[in-house]
């Protein structure tokens, strides 16, 4: 959780790359996304935004379209414009990210696909397509929990449910959306969590209206200084 330290560090790689000739290489690529990712972590998603538009091109005549690398990035810049309100952006690249992991799902790993499902499923929830949304963060929600590396994140699974619990409050099936909303939801506040302020703030909100929408005062409130709290520097 120390993102502003790490970044610090992961800049003089990045400076250390670029003046021996290894900007355009992976790890240069790598430093890239990272500083990036950072950046997003710490409530800036334009810089990190910024970033990723002008490396992408870069890493896709470096390292081609469908290179994990290049598809990792894709995916930052997805969360950038979905933090941005940009959500057509988002909606596109992030069905261009995931033709392309299907495409070669040899050579991709179960929790890339899974993050780019959640992305996806949550700006689709977000622009009011349920429907289409929920097998997607569903199948989201499934890779998380199996994939080894998603054990390390607890908070992308929690995520997906979260998002399942969305769709579920807007039907108003209050019971079902509880059963989802909750379970890992302690998670949103952990400093590690690898979850940008607003993504926390959003998925602590989903709680917050679930109580309302319930009519169950005391846990709104409850819920609703949680998600003060989390407001504050």
């Amino acid at each position: 959780g120390g993102y502003a330290e790490s970044e610090h560090y992961i800049r003089e790689a990045l400076t250390r790359f670029q003046r021996t000739g290894f900007a355009d290489s992976e790890d240069g690529f790598f430093c890239v996304k990272e500083i990036a990712v950072s950046r997003l972590l710490q409530g800036d998603p334009a810089e990190a935004g910024k970033l990723l538009q002008e490396v992408l091109p870069r890493a896709v005549k470096q390292l081609g379209p469908d290179h994990y690398l290049t598809l990792h990035i894709q995916r930052a810049l997805v969360r950038a414009f979905a933090e941005e309100r940009k959500l057509d952006e988002a909606e596109a690249l992030c069905r261009q990210t995931l033709n392309a992991l299907r495409r070669t799902k040899a050579d991709q790993e179960g929790v890339g696909t899974g993050r780019t499902l959640l992305y996806l499923g949550r700006v689709l929830v977000e622009k009011g397509k349920l429907d289409e949304a929920e097998p997607l963060l569903q199948e989201a929600l499934t890779l998380l929990r199996q994939d080894v590396a998603s054990k390390l994140r607890p908070e992308l699974p929690a995520q997906a449910a979260n998002w399942l619990g969305a769709i579920q409050l807007a039907r108003k099936a209050y019971p079902e959306a509880e059963a989802l909303l909750l379970p890992g939801s302690e998670r949103f506040f952990a400093a590690n969590a690898e979850m940008s302020p607003h993504e926390r703030r959003l998925a602590v909100s989903h709680i917050v209206k679930l109580y309302e929408a319930s009519n169950r005062p005391k846990e709104a409130a409850a819920w609703q200084r949680r998600l003060d709290a989390l407001a504050k520097p």
